[in-house]
């Protein structure tokens, strides 16, 4: 779980690099900011894939 949520951490942080910054002012991974960081991180893959295949209908 925690190998999970750091890879998830990095992802998300490779990203916005930006956001992260202000979001993890303290060193250490809590399991909180573990959840918020995995769920924003689904949350925005989801939105892009729903917008690829909005935009595959929108061919026909």
């Amino acid at each position: 779980m925690s190998s999970g949520c750091i890879a998830g951490r990095a992802a998300s942080a490779k990203r916005q690099a930006p956001s992260a910054k202000n979001i993890t002012t303290q060193p250490e991974i809590t399991p909180f900011k573990c959840m918020v960081t995995l769920t924003s991180f689904l949350l925005t893959n989801r939105i892009r894939l729903a917008y690829y295949f909005y935009s595959l209908i929108q061919f026909d």
